[in-house]
């Protein structure tokens, strides 16, 4: 499936609707965020998606960012200045509700510019990087509408904050303080995932009954799970697991 983004104004509707789609199918997922830069900042209509996404499907816990078509030189500069990196990331995590480790960059491909319909063998680093990605169940009774409408609004919120952010030191602070919490909690659940995947399957399968301990099974035995779709919705791309 291959939607166009939420900031469009002509197709923001539909993409809405297939996203939401995509999700109510149920199952275990592993949701990747592609992501852009733009003269080496984030692009605020990126975050403003990957919001109204979460706040759709609140049971998405964890989550994967590519950025994608970096400039080539832009990247250099972050790979050999580390700080410079996480404070891009910093930047593109904050006032979001959840943060992430699992994030990679992909460079601009200079013979796909302003190609249509080229081919592109994904690199091996960007497929390993997508099946190490964390995932969860995410069950359809879970997911609301997308709302796409409140897009331009929620867009000018995240600015706003943003803003007050990088003029009050008090409350960025405590902002960076709250990130580290996060992130410290999402790179303990990856890891937990990954160690325990193998071994929660197995459990899992033996377990009888219904309700709230078989649904918690089902959610603990898919960390493992191995891929048969990969679903491309607007900027957003999520790997169906079964």
């Amino acid at each position: 499936m291959d939607t166009p983004g939420l900031a469009d104004d002509v197709t923001k509707h539909n993409a809405a609707a297939a996203i939401t789609a995509a999700l109510k199918r149920g199952g275990f997922y592993r949701v990747v965020f592609v992501v852009r830069e733009l003269n080496g900042r984030c692009l605020p209509s990126d975050k403003t998606t990957m919001q109204l996404i979460m706040e759709a499907a609140p049971t998405i816990t964890d989550f994967g960012i590519i950025v994608n078509q970096v400039n080539p030189d832009w990247l250099d500069f972050m790979t050999r200045n580390p700080e410079n990196r996480h404070e891009w990331i910093k930047a593109l995590m904050m006032g979001l509700p959840l943060v992430t480790p699992s994030i990679h960059f992909i460079p601009r491909v200079e013979a796909l510019v302003n190609k249509e319909n080229a081919k592109h063998q994904a690199p091996q680093e960007v497929i390993d990087f997508i099946l190490r990605c964390p995932g969860m169940v995410i069950l359809p009774e879970d997911v609301k509408l997308v709302q796409v409408n409140q897009f331009a609004a929620m867009q000018e919120q995240l600015e706003h904050r943003t803003m007050i952010l990088q003029s009050n030191k008090s409350q960025m602070e405590q902002e960076i303080q709250r990130l580290g919490i996060l992130m410290n909690a999402a790179e303990e659940r990856g890891n937990r995932a990954r160690a325990d995947a193998d071994p929660a399957h197995s459990d899992a399968c033996t377990q009888a009954g219904q309700g709230a301990e078989a649904e918690q099974a089902l959610r603990r035995a898919n960390q493992g799970r191995v891929p048969v779709a990969i679903m491309t919705l607007g900027i957003s791309e999520l790997l169906r697991w079964w």
